[in-house]
């Protein structure tokens, strides 16, 4: 028996596995399983975005309000419901991903 015949069922097995893996990756992706990872990376990459640019436009939206507080816990109130909000926002906007 030559070494090219004594490959062949190895080989048939080979491919039989890759494609029985490859039927349940089609299957699983039908079936809602699976997701494009690249088009993950590019929405998360998208609602970080957002809430960077939220966040740094915190002291342009809060400064003349801040400013004419005298009270520290008002002011803290105020900066963590702020935040807060950019973060539920984010959150809000991850579970539809």
């Amino acid at each position: 028996m030559s070494i090219s015949n004594a490959l062949t069922p190895r080989r048939g097995r080979i491919r039989t596995v890759f494609q029985a893996k490859l039927a349940r990756l089609e299957f699983e992706t039908k079936h809602g399983k699976l997701i494009d990872a690249e088009g993950v990376r590019l929405r998360i990459s998208e609602h970080v975005r957002v809430l960077r640019d939220g966040l740094l436009g915190l002291p342009d939206r809060l400064a003349s309000t801040l400013a004419a507080e005298n009270g520290q816990r008002k002011v803290h109130v105020l900066l963590r419901t702020e935040i807060t909000r950019e973060l539920e926002a984010l959150a809000h906007a991850l579970g539809s991903v």
